[in-house]
């Protein structure tokens, strides 16, 4: 009996054990089942006018600006932005302008004056050609009658006044002793100065006849021929001296002229630096390279559109979804769209564009850099709808594919790989394991092929692995 003791109380252990715990199963969902995806957008406006530095404005500071939110009319101030660099080039241009036009104002003035000079100049080099004629000709043909008479009457009183000479009679004289020395000298030197007298008459006669002084006249020749050939060239060079005076005061119109143009073209870039509303709309301000908007102060360049104007009456919704969501999307789908300024109420809505290159999170904009890529997707509201506006954040569901009558159960309900799927059924008898075949993934549930019965409730976790114990506080 004693060994049969120990078998006995190992049945009764047995027989008094409770029963395995099992998961909570969760119900089975039938009925329409449709794969969806929710993301977070911006409210935007459909028919936008953008704003940017016109063509030939390079680039410069913001001056001023309208506020964001007001709206505007077509042609009304909406921002200013300067550019020093032009601004300084229209003021240089403009004294240069202003220089040149005195400039020609004085050359006009001028003119007269040149011209009477360029005719005076002609005039004077003629004038002395004759001079130089006249005495040519008179050292060719010698002295006049009344210098050749004159010359001889010069003779003539040299030859009396030394034919009248006392100087024998005062060298009788002095041989006698009656006339001193000094007298004596006094009367010989007054000799010789007849004498020299005589030789400059002779010679200023012989001077007068024609041709007597070959390299005087050969002198006076030349002298003829240079003022000849001078006054010839002041002839020449007038007309072409008085048309210079007009080719100048020309290149100073011309000049003139392209600077006007060029002062023309600065004011234009300083006036375009100055921008208006293209259109009747709202002033917004665009996210630049999506993470920063336009302010006073800021540097903008020709090509990029810091502002715009935009219609209210009709708006679309960006949003984003990442690579793995995005297959689910498609243009034509559904779109539900709630915001928390109209809480309760959905605005119907279909996708128009989903983007076809991935980008990056920013980070500048807040984003988390997972890593994780993105792709934008635009979605407009079936009907207008006014209490959609502009940079209002919205929530969208994206509504994909759609059956019309499924049992799903929770993506955690499915077990296994590729092909050989199963899930466990909670039962009377326990839990019952039974082959499936997804037909179509949501991001939480999944439709499957086969129809389970109602009512019916899968496990989440395999109920034949026992759970943890359960701790008591």
């Amino acid at each position: 009996m004693r060994s049969f003791r120990p078998l006995l109380v190992a049945a009764l252990l047995v027989g008094c054990a409770p029963a395995q715990r099992l998961p909570t199963p969760i119900a089975v969902r039938q009925g329409p089942f449709a794969v969806d995806l929710r993301t977070n957008g911006t409210v935007e406006p459909l028919d936008s006018h953008p704003v940017a530095l016109p063509p030939g404005v390079w680039g410069g500071n913001v001056d001023a600006l309208v506020p964001e939110g007001r709206q505007v009319k077509q042609g009304d101030f909406i921002a200013r932005v300067s550019n020093r660099r032009i601004v300084e080039q229209l003021l240089d241009k403009q004294d240069e302008l202003a220089r040149d036009e005195r400039g020609l104002e004085r050359a006009k003035a001028d003119a007269p004056v040149k011209q009477w000079e360029v005719k005076q100049e002609i005039n004077e080099r003629k004038q002395g050609w004759r001079e130089k004629d006249l005495l040519s000709k008179t050292a060719l043909r010698g002295g006049a009658p009344d210098q050749v008479a004159a010359a001889k009457k010069d003779v003539k009183l040299v030859d009396l006044a030394i034919a009248n000479d006392p100087l024998a009679a005062e060298q009788r004289l002095f041989e006698k002793g009656v006339v001193a020395r000094q007298e004596l000298e006094r009367v010989k030197r007054d000799h010789d100065i007849a004498e020299l007298d005589k030789r400059r008459a002779l010679l200023a006669l012989a001077r007068l006849a024609p041709g007597a002084l070959h390299e005087e006249v050969e002198k006076a020749r030349l002298d003829a021929s240079m003022a000849k050939a001078a006054f010839e060239s002041a002839s020449l060079e007038g007309p072409a001296k008085r048309d210079l005076i007009k080719v100048e005061q020309e290149k100073s119109r011309v000049r003139i002229r392209g600077l006007a143009k060029e002062v023309k073209r600065l004011k234009k870039k300083v006036d375009s630096a100055t921008l208006y509303a293209p259109a009747d709309g709202m002033l917004l301000y665009p996210m630049i390279w999506n993470w920063k908007k336009v302010h006073v102060g800021m540097q903008v360049w020709n090509g990029l559109t810091f502002l715009s104007v935009a219609r209210l009456d009709a708006v679309k919704l960006k949003g984003a979804v990442s690579e793995a969501e995005i297959g689910r999307v498609a243009v034509g789908a559904k779109a539900e769209i709630t915001t928390a300024a109209y809480p309760g109420r959905i605005f119907l809505g279909k996708v128009t564009q989903v983007s076809k290159l991935a980008k990056e999170e920013d980070s500048r904009r807040g984003e988390r850099t997972s890593g994780v890529k993105r792709f934008d997707i635009e979605v407009r509201p079936d009907v207008n709808t006014p209490e959609l506006k502009p940079n209002m954040r919205v929530s969208l569901r994206v509504v994909g594919q759609e059956l019309p009558s499924a049992s799903a159960v929770p993506a955690e309900a499915l077990f296994g790989e590729g092909t050989g799927r199963w899930i466990w059924l909670a039962s009377p008898k326990g839990p019952q394991k039974q082959a499936v075949t997804p037909k179509l993934w949501g991001s939480d549930w999944v439709a499957l092929e086969q129809t389970l019965p109602p009512g019916a409730q899968v496990y989440l976790v395999d109920p034949t692995q026992p759970l943890a114990p359960e701790v008591k506080p």
